[in-house]
């Protein structure tokens, strides 16, 4: 299974990070986790196909993982896409999210693929060949739940573990409150991806430390974070840790 770093940036947009995504590419197909802004135009920059993409997993619905999805269904249609598409969301925000195709210009009828909207829900919800998906819920965007009631939307917010089998899972925690929703995660993992915006870095190393995972790839990086990196790059104990940036990739 390889991983395809398309955006590591935070909520603030630099010019050297893109928002938030990540292509999976495993043995029989390919997917996206997040598709902040930008992300079709990162598919192209990086050689990637985009109608090799079976599906795109939301975790949550700020703009900069989720912004980039109309894009990447239109760079889809200029390409000839024949296949269906899926976009797996948090439930939350079905099934009205649906009817914001239609004001970008969208329509199934007119479109040569089909794409269905389907729902994100707690635990292991995706099973393709030997690929699977999990969600794990956190409190993200629990401080938006008055807002939210009021708006007629959820505040679902997932991190994700997923693996090509048997291989060990990947965990990627999205954007978090904290790691205490992962706290009951058992299985063996080989990589731990985390953001270190909401989170500080040395929780992150002490919860690999305490669940065993030898590796940590830190994203959603925000601007005060790039002058620190190499403090933690040159650990010597592990877990080891790096930090990604957009076009690097790594097999798992």
């Amino acid at each position: 299974m390889k991983l395809t770093v398309l955006g590591s940036a935070s909520g603030v947009p630099v010019p050297e990070r893109n928002s938030s995504s990540y292509w999976i590419e495993t043995s029989e197909s390919a997917y996206l986790i997040d598709a902040g802004d930008g992300t079709a135009r990162q598919i192209v920059r990086f050689g990637l196909d985009a109608n090799r993409l079976d599906g795109v997993f939301i975790s949550h619905m700020h703009s900069d993982h989720a912004a980039g999805l109309f894009m990447l269904l239109q760079l889809m249609h200029q390409t000839g896409r024949k296949n269906p598409f899926r976009i797996y969301l948090p439930e939350g925000v079905l099934p009205g999210f649906e009817s914001v195709f239609r004001f970008f210009q969208i329509f199934r009828e007119k479109w040569p693929y089909g794409f269905n909207c389907l729902p994100v829900s707690e635990g292991t919800f995706f099973q393709s060949g030997k690929f699977e998906m999990t969600a794990i819920l956190n409190g993200h965007l629990f401080q938006n739940k008055i807002f939210a009631e009021k708006a007629g939307v959820g505040t679902d917010a997932c991190s994700f573990a997923f693996r090509e089998k048997p291989g060990k899972f990947v965990i990627y925690t999205s954007d978090i409150d904290s790691l205490n929703h992962l706290s009951g995660w058992k299985q063996q993992t080989q990589l731990l991806i985390s953001e270190c915006t909401h989170v500080d870095i040395e929780t992150v190393i002490r919860f690999a430390e305490e669940k065993a995972i030898p590796q940590i790839l830190l994203t959603h990086i925000p601007p005060q974070i790039e002058s620190v990196k190499d403090t933690y790059q040159d650990r010597s104990d592990p877990p080891s840790v790096k930090f990604a940036s957009d076009g690097k990739w790594f097999e798992v």
